[in-house]
């Protein structure tokens, strides 16, 4: 069977609704018709077993905290008419969550692969959804004020619930309770968490009408442009196709499709969707999930991304290395990459975590570096940590005994040199210091520097720098942000760094 393809030839006006579908608020309350069944309804529809599949990952945050409140409610309601209270069961709190992202794809009880929801779980009787609501007392109010879902709260039969509350990367909520007449093994309330969501989508029930959105890219009618050295995301949103009209834009994780480039001396393409541009040319991204192939055709030009590079200077090619290799990637929200700004310690340990753990920022990190002045919830937290616990930076040392890390303060040579080998492990006892030697100010560098340093120079990770024809060592010097991409780039090309 042909799949279907999705062409990405509306970039800019995809992007140009992205700001407001962030802060878009529902203008009204939508409540889909409650569903319940009896023991002798069909559990599962009938399906073409022809039909493609494929499976979307949807980001959002699992909101226990709502849907605890939410049963806190339903029982207060049900023992004030002499009912028994629920049970959160365990397993059907897990299947709400899921329902929850799937009627974020479709807003129905028929779940986006086709099926019925009681599929989710042989223990479902009864299901309720909703959207539009922004707390757990707000979506009661309404179910309670609606007849058949005030029905499936009450009925006396129910024994155990499952709530889920997911608030989709749009900021937008949505509810399901799951009844079942089991008696249910009661749940522990979690922590909130944010999470991706795989949804199974049938292609052949339901069209996600996927768009494809690249930030700071420009575009004519058939192709976009992107400058060599960028690095840019896929962002992917689809359209609900839901029963209750409820037709809101929502965003796909990239990493629900495979995608592969037709040239990657041109572009590579990572596992998530960040787009690498590499050289001048042009080529084409395919994404290929189940029964859905996006094509998009880019066109990479020979300049540099950051409005401060001069292409024609001494770091233009390092900081092309740095930012394509994600690296040093500018500022965020600029188009600067930062020329002649010095490089901070909290920078630099960002970039080596980067290396050493690709996934392991935590943007709500707690600092257990045990050192006063390294924030919580900073971009640099979990960098921190890590460089902390794994030896790559000891902090400087107080008068009362505590360590400090100051984050903000400018990096030294001898500082990057002294990090940068305590994160590669090396055997500076080793290294010749004849070159270290020859340059004429070397015994400035400091005692505790001074084996790393050495190993720096005759690495060739450091050569000097030109004074007036001279070559020194200047070992105390800041480092900017171009002369640490350099620096970086001459230990990748000399293995120092994988």
């Amino acid at each position: 069977m042909k799949r279907p393809r999705i062409l990405a030839i509306a970039l800019a006006a995809v992007l140009a609704l992205t700001p407001a579908l962030a802060s878009a608020q529902p203008q009204s309350t939508s409540i889909a018709e409650p569903i319940v069944r009896t023991a002798d309804d069909q559990i599962a529809s009938n399906i073409d077993l022809q039909a493609t599949y494929t499976t979307l990952n949807i980001p959002g945050t699992d909101l226990y905290d709502e849907a605890f409140e939410v049963l806190d409610i339903v029982n207060q309601h049900r023992t004030a008419e002499g009912l028994r209270p629920l049970t959160m069961d365990a397993e059907l709190l897990a299947v709400a969550m899921q329902r929850a992202a799937e009627t974020v794809v479709s807003y129905s009880h028929t779940r986006p692969n086709g099926t019925v929801c009681f599929t989710a779980s042989s223990k479902m009787f009864g299901e309720n959804i909703a959207t539009g609501q922004w707390t757990a007392a707000e979506v009661m109010d309404d179910w309670m004020h609606s007849t058949g879902h005030r029905e499936n709260i009450m009925n006396s039969s129910y024994a155990s619930i499952g709530v889920g509350c997911f608030q989709a990367q749009d900021g937008a909520l949505y509810w399901v309770q799951c009844f079942s007449p089991s008696a249910g093994t009661a749940a522990t309330q979690p922590a909130n968490i944010d999470v991706a969501h795989p949804v199974e989508v049938y292609t052949g029930h339901i069209n996600p009408q996927i768009a494809v959105g690249i930030p700071g890219v420009e575009q004519t009618d058939d192709t976009a442009f992107m400058p060599r050295g960028s690095r840019n995301p896929i962002i992917l949103q689809g359209i609900n196709a839901g029963e209750q009209g409820w037709n809101t834009s929502y965003f796909i994780n990239a990493d629900s499709f495979t995608w592969t480039s037709s040239d990657e001396s041109i572009m590579t393409v990572e596992p998530d969707g960040t787009l690498i541009a590499l050289a001048p040319g042009d080529v084409t991204i395919t994404g290929v999930s189940g029964g859905l192939q996006i094509d998009i055709f880019l066109t990479v030009t020979d300049e540099s991304p950051f409005s401060d590079v001069d292409e024609t200077q001494w770091y233009a090619e390092a900081v092309n290395f740095a930012s394509s290799n994600g690296l040093i990637t500018g500022y965020s929200g600029s188009d600067r990459f930062g020329i002649g700004d010095d490089m901070t310690r909290a920078q630099l340990v960002t970039v080596l975590f980067r290396i050493a753990e690709p996934d392991g920022a935590d943007p709500n990190a707690v600092n257990t570096t045990g050192m006063s002045d390294v924030k919580n919830g900073e971009w640099y937290t979990s960098a921190a940590n890590w460089a902390v616990e794994n030896g790559v930076v000891n902090g400087f040392t107080q008068a009362d005994g505590s360590a400090l890390f100051k984050p903000d303060d400018p990096i030294t040579r001898e500082q990057l040199v002294t990090i940068l080998a305590n994160f590669t492990q090396a055997d500076t006892a080793a290294a010749d210091d004849s070159a270290f030697n020859a340059l004429p100010d070397h015994s400035a560098t400091s005692s505790w520097a001074t084996p790393a340093v050495t190993w720096a120079v005759d690495e060739g990770i450091i050569n000097g720098k030109d004074n007036g024809g001279t070559r020194v060592l200047a070992p105390g010097d800041v480092v900017t942000r171009e002369q640490a991409a350099a620096i970086l780039m001459n230990s990748y090309n000399l293995g120092v760094l994988p």
